[in-house]
């Protein structure tokens, strides 16, 4: 069954989905660097959706957003990891051990 996501159908789904909830209003290249990071680690693996709270209000409030950035990522259709604010390397490495530990990164990625 296909997953529908802010118009976005994913018909065979990825290990995982990030959704990043963000604000037009606003520009957080600490963020940008920190999803760069996890591409370039998890590849293809981990899909990565980026939402503007404002323009998809309805979908930012059905997640429980409050405020942005706030991330959310997504294992068999559940919602398993949360966090609002720009997550530090311990939050990020906590991430990746209870959720994406199964997950292969490239043998040259670094995060």
């Amino acid at each position: 069954m296909p997953l529908h996501l802010t118009g976005a159908q994913v018909s065979d789904p990825p290990t995982a989905i990030l959704l990043t909830f963000t604000s037009s209003k606003e520009q957080n290249e600490p963020l940008v660097a920190l999803l760069d990071s996890l591409r370039n680690r998890y590849g293809t693996q981990l899909r990565f959706l980026r939402i503007d709270s404002e323009a998809r209000a309805d979908l930012a409030q059905s997640f429980g957003v409050r405020s942005t950035p706030a991330l959310v990522l997504i294992r068999k259709g559940r919602e398993v990891w949360w966090h609002h604010g720009l997550p530090d390397e311990l939050a990020l490495s906590q991430l990746a051990r209870q959720y994406l530990h199964h997950i292969e990164a490239p043998p040259n990625a670094m995060l």
